[in-house]
């Protein structure tokens, strides 16, 4: 392939790459969102449904809206996941161009700017490549690291959050009353 359209394909990526990180924040704002929205509303509910209708029918309003809510952090993270992964195999389409249009190193004369750099681009685009022999051994080393270990961290709070707060309406259903 000529360089020109490996220049154009090298393009083509390079904004694809932006869009799928950019899916990845978007999509985690958008659940994180919604799994608060959840949480207050089953917790708001528990305690009216404690309040006028008794213990029983809270326990039950608080494991429907937790549970759900669980499954909620499941969905979030599954989808987080699918779109940092095509984020990482962007990068790995991304070096193979940037290898092919020799990006990677360059001739450097006296005076040029920033002269002592090997590379065009920073190095630490490099820094993990090298070290797998194929696109795939490199996603999954990177598929629990950066913004998608925040992520995941995150929304395993949330759902921790869920089960502890499902033990509190229990708890305050137990609490005998004087």
């Amino acid at each position: 392939m000529k360089n020109e359209n490996l220049l154009k394909l090298y393009l083509a990526m390079r904004s694809e790459h932006v869009e799928w990180i950019s899916r990845h924040s978007q999509h985690f704002s958008y659940y994180l969102t919604l799994v608060v929205a959840v949480f207050a509303t089953t917790l708001g509910a528990s305690y009216r449904v404690l309040e006028t209708c008794g213990g029983n029918a809270a326990v039950i309003v608080a494991f429907m809206g937790f549970a759900a809510n669980v499954g909620l952090c499941r969905v979030a993270k599954l989808a987080c996941d699918r779109f940092y992964r095509r984020f990482l195999e962007s990068v790995t389409v991304m070096a193979k161009l940037e290898a092919s249009l020799e990006l990677e190193r360059r001739p450097l004369g006296p005076g040029d700017p920033f002269e002592d750099d090997q590379h065009w681009l920073p190095l630490r685009f490099y820094d993990d490549r090298y070290c797998h022999k194929t696109g795939e051994s490199f996603v999954k080393a990177q598929m629990n690291k950066g913004l998608n270990r925040t992520v995941g961290a995150t929304i395993w709070i949330l759902a921790i959050l869920n089960y502890v707060s499902l033990l509190v309406v229990v708890a305050m259903v137990l609490q005998p009353t004087h």
